[in-house]
């Protein structure tokens, strides 16, 4: 059984919470909603054409409601993978943090946005650039990681980079910066 709640930007699958991983962890979700049952989902790819799904559960989520959840992604034929509940998962903590030093480069004015999107793509052979992601997920959203990682972590290297977070308030995309 699958609701959508999308005002509240999560489904309910088999009386599952599924939420996208915005920096917090599944268990402090949970506790913060009281809730038991809470999976969350590496929120930085775009599900629609991923071939693998991220997912981590509340320390308090059940076995059997894990696995409804897993069976949900496979009927969509994407293949499953699960972590330990950790802030900002793998894939939403590693982007967040290219992107965030890639607004460090452009605010240093070491390079460009399109300079440093560039050459993550032919240098590294990234599929799309740092901050040409960054606007796709939302630079508001990348601030969000970080910030949720950055009290996480409170050692420092997950602040967010000044010029990111102005992007991120004015709603402005990298493509129109410099």
């Amino acid at each position: 059984h699958i609701e959508r709640h999308n005002g509240d930007g999560y489904l309910m699958v088999d009386g599952v919470q599924l939420r996208p991983c915005l920096g917090l962890t599944a268990i402090a979700l949970a506790t913060a909603q009281e809730l038991d049952q809470v999976v969350l989902f590496d929120a930085s790819t775009h599900l629609e054409a991923a071939s693998l799904v991220v997912l981590s559960g509340a320390d308090t989520c059940r076995r059997a409601s894990l696995d409804s959840v897993v069976g949900f992604f496979q009927a969509l034929g994407k293949q499953v993978v699960i972590i330990d509940d950790v802030a900002g998962m793998l894939v939403t903590r590693t982007l967040c943090m290219l992107a965030n030093e890639a607004a460090q480069a452009v605010s240093q004015g070491i390079a460009t946005a399109q300079a440093v999107d560039l050459a993550m793509l032919k240098g590294v052979n990234y599929p799309v650039g740092p901050l040409a992601w960054a606007d796709a997920f939302g630079n508001h959203n990348v601030v969000t990681v970080l910030d949720n990682l950055a009290r996480a972590c409170p050692d420092g290297r997950y602040r967010a980079n000044a010029l990111l977070r102005r992007k991120a308030l004015t709603n402005t995309p990298w493509n129109h910066a410099e």
